[in-house]
């Protein structure tokens, strides 16, 4: 039977040192700690806003499919197919920019702070 929670070297460390350590620095780990979970938190959110509009594409395509005669479903797939093409596609040229900033990753970028 595992165990419900199972500490590891790096948090039975950050406990000590949070209770052995000056309280200002005790402070600063805690933020730290902070602002990665909350990275963390922002690209989870991001890849489940994605993983969601992917999904809708799957339900245009079967209300679409649905609404048309059965000879021209293939052409009503192809067309959703090409819309979520060029969607991905306009995104990674212009949206990206935009909803991520100026990054390490690559060298183009809009920051507006």
């Amino acid at each position: 039977m595992r165990p419900l929670f199972q500490m590891t070297r790096v948090s039975s460390l950050l406990i000590f040192l949070g209770s052995a350590a000056p309280s200002a620095l005790a402070q600063a780990a805690s933020d730290t700690d902070l602002a990665s979970v909350q990275g963390l938190l922002d690209s989870v959110w991001v890849i489940v806003a994605a993983a969601l509009v992917m999904v809708m594409q799957i339900g245009f395509l079967l209300i679409e499919a649905g609404m048309v005669r059965s000879k021209n479903s293939i052409n009503v797939a192809m067309k959703n197919v090409m819309d979520f093409c060029a969607s991905v596609l306009f995104f990674a040229l212009v949206g990206f920019m935009f909803a991520f900033g100026a990054s390490s990753v690559l060298p183009v970028g809009v920051d507006l702070d």
